[in-house]
This record gives C-alpha cells, structure tokens and sequence, in this order.
C-alpha cells in the first residue's frame, strides 16, 4: 500500500470509531451504541441473527 492509502484507510477507520463508538467492531448487539447509531438492540438482533443464517444457508449449499 502507498503511504497515502493507508493514510485514507487510517483517516476511516477513526472516522468510524468516532460516528459509531468505540465497540463498532464486535458483532452483533455487543457492538451497537444506540446513542450513536440509533438502531435499537432487538434491530441489531434480529439484523445479525438473520445474517448468520444466511451464511449458513450459503455454506451447507456449497458443500452440496
């Protein structure tokens, strides 16, 4: 990567820390703020427990 690249990429990722909290990187509810996103927990929830089994879904076809 170019200097400036990970400058870009450095910049995003503070971004992202600040707009979205310091625990925006751990999955599901553990990673939400509400005061910051203003997506409610059970939203979260039902957001992350319907993308695992989507990946689950997307996993057991392929060992098919």
């Amino acid at each position: 990567m170019t200097s400036s690249l990970l400058s870009v990429s450095h910049s995003l990722l503070q971004m992202k820390q600040f707009w979205l909290g310091q625990l925006y990187l751990k999955e599901g509810v553990a990673g939400n703020d509400m005061s910051r996103t203003n997506i409610p927990d059970i939203r979260i929830a039902f957001r992350y427990e319907t993308f695992l089994e989507e990946l689950s879904t997307l996993f057991h076809t392929a060992k098919i």
